[in-house]
């Protein structure tokens, strides 16, 4: 019998009050592998018994920064997390928050460098040009954020013959695809690459420390937005 690893925690956490809707607790987490590495990017997806956790009718779910840090508000009860791109049979977590009980300081993730970066039987080739994604203003008006993984098919010239978006959010994808679509890459005797990217937006801005290792996948290139490009004077 293959054992699917996972991890199961009970935790209680500060309270965060709200005057219409139960009390939700807040934890800050990290992602890391077990050298201590920490995990940027990663998008997770939240389910409460057995359903998608919803808030005012959306999904809600968390992503962690370029430091691999996150934050999780939610009320008690009993969770499955799991992460976008990264099959469950790799890595899930169950998360059972009680309202009374010992207050962690931190909450540690962990996954190691081959869920997070699967080997390829081919490397990805390198870009020789990078396109960065327009924040559009639909995605700013609801804050959407999280990370957009786009398939793209490479001529033997470099240039992109086709790019589709195959996860993250809708109002993301078009920009994603568009930005793809500019790529230049290294010339190869290949008629037809296919590589997949993501792309990583967040609507808070955290700085880059340059004391934490981090691992880094060919596949993956991040780009961040800082919250100055939100207006966050609109409710």
């Amino acid at each position: 019998m293959r054992l699917i690893p996972a991890l199961l925690l009970f935790l209680s956490a500060i309270p965060v009050l709200s005057q219409s809707t139960p009390p939700e607790y807040r934890m800050d987490g990290v992602i890391e592998t077990s050298t201590g590495a920490r995990l940027p990017a990663v998008s997770f997806s939240i389910e409460k018994d057995g359903k998608p956790f919803e808030k005012n009718g959306s999904s809600i779910g968390a992503v962690a920064d370029l430091n691999g840090i996150f934050t999780l508000s939610l009320p008690a009860g009993n969770y499955k997390i799991t992460a976008y791109g990264i099959p469950e049979s790799r890595f899930r977590l169950f998360l059972s928050i009680e309202e009374n009980g010992p207050k962690p300081d931190r909450l540690f993730v962990p996954m190691e460098e081959n869920v997070f970066c699967p080997v390829e039987e081919r490397p990805n080739p390198s870009p020789t040009k990078i396109v960065t994604p327009v924040y559009p203003p639909a995605a700013k008006a609801v804050r959407a954020s999280g990370t957009v993984t786009v398939a793209m098919e490479i001529r033997s010239d470099g240039t992109v013959s086709s790019a589709k978006a195959i996860s993250g959010h809708p109002l993301l994808r078009a920009a994603s695809v568009q930005a793809a679509r500019g790529f230049l890459f290294e010339a190869s005797d290949q008629e037809i690459r296919a590589l997949t990217i993501s792309f990583l937006f967040t609507t808070f801005w955290a700085e880059e420390r340059k004391d934490l290792k981090r691992v880094e996948c060919p596949n993956r290139i991040l780009v961040s937005f800082p919250s100055e490009t939100i207006d966050t004077t609109q409710n």
